[in-house]
């Protein structure tokens, strides 16, 4: 399941299917975390347990759960809005046994 709290709009998909909070999905899943309102946000870094990610795409974080051990593991974004203000998301994904 995802549990989430957020001041920045994100869109949660696996294998394509958007998700929302407290949603089971099934293990070795890819989850894609995309910003929604791309024209407002900018300098979007993400991280998981606070190791910095590098995407491709600063709006989109792509995480395969492949070989993830059990437990939770929580996604965070911070980012800018044009007059400079920071925002945040927050998502935890708890991977089962």
């Amino acid at each position: 399941p995802t549990t989430v709290t957020n001041d920045i709009q994100v869109t949660v998909t696996s294998n394509g299917t958007t998700i929302g909070p407290d949603t089971h999905f099934t293990g070795g899943s890819t989850l894609v975390f995309t910003v929604t309102d791309q024209t407002n946000f900018s300098n979007c870094e993400w991280t998981i347990d606070g190791e910095e990610e590098d995407p491709t795409n600063e709006y989109s974080l792509s995480v395969d759960t492949s070989g993830w051990a059990p437990g939770t593991y929580v996604v965070y974004l911070e980012a800018q809005d044009k007059n400079g203000k920071y925002y945040s998301y927050t998502a935890q994904i708890k991977v089962g046994n």
